[in-house]
């Protein structure tokens, strides 16, 4: 589980004698929180053919610290009562020019050219932080897997994009307090993702949204099955404005059960707002996320259309039932990446790229209300330059910490009716 450090990990010259390796292994572990066990650490200079005792480590380094349970010759301990592994540490290898490029383009700002009546908004599955401990994606090295560094990267593409909201997908909920910290920092307050477990599933990931608390004040909030809703008042014009972040049910035959899931999500905002006596004519909403299937699906027909007939069946389905009845709402709403628009291209971009299949598909979309909504500008998902290097092996990689990338805007906020300024959004 060691490497020999470089000039990125430790600031030592790596030296010849094995208990000398072992100690500033040691040192530095010590130096970054990561426990120390002497008994492994003097198994790992044996198995590399030097005789090295527990004892030598520890008087070469001038600590002591005691093993709770007995070790064998072998470096296994032997008891019930087991002393804690020390974590692994792997050291990456450096990002070549062309990756940093990519990893800077991906922190790249989200402008506002008039903040008073803008607001940015982005939605993003971050690929939850036990990544490294599931089985999926097994050409993705251990050292890119690894939380720390995911984290470094995460906490860089949130801060340096600087939206005034996030639809956040695979956060996981019992450590969130402790992982996204940085938020408070940075000035965001949060829809937290909701335990549904209650600490039976350390590693039980869920929706939330960030939000910036000096642009916008949380009126509401409601936890629902893969999604979390709320409303918010956009302090500097007092406009309401409902976002919903979604991550639909991810099995792809389950095509009725994401159709529920968005339908239960619309009812719940629909009936906040009559009892706040608001008019869905006049309010914004953004419903975003992972909806887990392409544009042919149901949820985004429905999310465009206004509604889906009982006869609809899915592309990939035919034979399966989404609604047995007719199903209308009550929302103007369109794409942000409809195709044509400058900002989109002539074909939608892919959002989502697996490193086993290698293929580009668009999975995660940012629907709005048109009539109080309009983009002044569109993210690109991926650059040029992020394209060329992700096609033919996918993400994550060296300089991208997820399988999906970020996708969003900047809206600027209309009264219903208002058509004064219909101008092509910018492309940024």
């Amino acid at each position: 589980n060691f490497c020999p450090p470089c000039t990125r990990c430790l600031p030592h010259r790596w030296p010849s004698r094995p208990v000398e390796q072992m100690t500033v292994t040691l040192a530095y572990l010590k130096d970054v929180g990561i426990p120390i066990v002497a008994a492994a650490a003097a198994t790992a200079a044996r198995t590399k053919g030097a005789a090295v005792s527990t004892k030598d480590v520890l008087g070469t380094l001038g600590q002591v610290e005691p093993v709770a349970a007995r070790t064998s010759h072998a470096g296994v301990s032997d008891s019930a009562s087991k002393p804690p592994a020390p974590s692994p540490v792997f050291c990456a290898e450096p990002m070549t020019l062309e990756e940093e490029n990519c990893a800077e383009a991906m922190q790249r700002p989200l402008p506002l050219r008039c903040p008073s009546n803008e607001v940015s908004v982005i939605s993003f599955n971050m690929l939850l932080k036990g990544f490294d401990q599931k089985p999926y994606y097994p050409s993705v090295p251990p050292e890119l897997r690894a939380w720390p560094r995911r984290k470094t990267q995460l906490q860089r593409v949130i801060l340096g994009v600087d939206a005034d909201i996030y639809c956040m997908q695979e956060v996981e909920a019992v450590s969130f307090p402790e992982e996204f910290s940085f938020l408070a920092d940075a000035g965001y307050e949060s829809i937290a993702p909701k335990d549904d477990s209650k600490g039976k599933r350390p590693d039980m990931a869920k929706t939330a949204i960030f939000y910036k608390g000096s642009r916008l004040e949380k009126l509401w909030q409601e936890h629902r099955s893969r999604l979390v809703i709320g409303a918010f008042r956009h302090l500097p014009s007092g406009k309401v404005i409902y976002v919903a972040s979604c991550h639909l049910e991810g099995a792809p035959w389950e095509v009725a059960t994401r159709f529920t899931q968005m339908q239960n999500a619309l009812a719940s905002i629909r009936k906040h707002q009559k009892q706040q006596c608001i008019d869905p004519a006049s309010s914004a909403l953004i419903f975003a996320g992972d909806f887990n299937e392409s544009e042919d699906g149901a949820v985004f027909q429905c999310l465009q259309d206004g509604g889906l007939s009982k006869d609809f069946r899915p592309p990939d389905f035919p034979d399966k039932e989404v609604t047995k009845d007719d199903y209308k709402h009550e929302f103007q709403m369109s794409d942000l990446y409809s195709s044509g628009t400058a900002a989109a291209g002539a074909e939608r971009p892919p959002t989502f790229c697996a490193p086993e299949d290698h293929r580009y598909v668009a999975i995660d979309f940012v629907f709005y209300t048109h009539n109080t909504l309009r983009p002044a500008a569109v993210r690109r998902p991926f650059t040029d330059e992020q394209a060329k290097v992700t096609t033919g092996v996918g993400i994550p990689a060296a300089w991208h910490f997820s399988d999906h990338v970020p996708v969003g805007g900047v809206f600027r906020l209309v009264s219903a009716g208002d058509d004064s300024d219909a101008s092509e959004p910018a492309s940024c």
